[in-house]
């Protein structure tokens, strides 16, 4: 057997300088900002194994199409994640970025999203928080998202020390669901140390459903 979880191909187009196309599809890894709503497209463990590792990265299918103006880029995408064949929701996702690229691996964007199909189920709890939840099926199909995210260098002095944040909202006017969720990390990396160890802080915030009001409140982490 010939097992493929990383199979791509790119193509890069100089339209005139700085304007470039970037279009892409197949297997491979994708992430959105900081990746706290779209970072790891693979399942582990199971009948995978691998669990505690988590080796898998890549979306099973891609398709990615980048319109570069020197450090802008707006960039559109469809991903469907490689989930385990005995948990597949049949998540697939559509969506709109942007990008201003500071330096590497510094960066500000914004990015909106829809998820056109799921099976996914969402757990709704009873009124008042009395008796047994509800079950809500394909619960995540319908799912709309903004989300606002950047990694910056607050110090010239210190390169490398980093800040980033991301801030997303969630909409499904289907199920009447309204979540919302942030992290704000701070972080320093020792290049010029043996190993080049990283050492971080961050604190997180999401919305959990209220049972004292008719709306689903559960903030959906899709693909963290």
């Amino acid at each position: 057997a010939v097992l493929l979880e990383n199979a791509y191909a790119t193509l890069d187009i100089g339209i005139a300088d700085p304007v470039r196309l970037r279009v892409s599809g197949g297997a491979q890894p994708y992430r959105v900002g900081s990746g706290m709503l779209i970072a790891d497209g693979a399942a582990d463990g199971f009948e995978r194994g691998a669990l505690i590792f988590g080796p898998r990265q890549a979306f099973e299918a891609t398709a990615l199409a980048k319109l570069g103006f020197g450090k802008v880029s707006i960039e559109g995408f469809h991903l469907n994640a490689r989930e385990l064949p005995s948990s597949d929701s049949r998540t697939l996702i559509n969506g709109l970025r942007a990008d201003y690229a500071i330096a590497p691996d510094r960066f500000i964007g914004l990015s909106y999203g829809q998820v056109p199909r799921s099976e996914a189920p969402y757990v709704q709890a009873a009124p008042g928080g009395l008796g047994p939840a509800t079950i809500i099926e394909n619960g995540r199909e319908g799912l709309g998202f903004w989300n606002a995210y950047l990694k910056l260098s607050p110090v010239k002095a210190l390169p490398g020390l980093w800040i980033a944040a991301d801030y997303a909202r969630q909409r499904n006017g289907r199920i009447n669901m309204r979540a919302t969720g942030g992290r704000i990390e701070i972080g320093h990396a020792f290049s010029k140390t043996p190993w080049m160890p990283t050492l971080s802080y961050s604190y997180q915030r999401f919305s959990g459903d209220d049972p004292d009001t008719p709306e689903l409140e559960r903030f959906d982490p899709l693909f963290y």
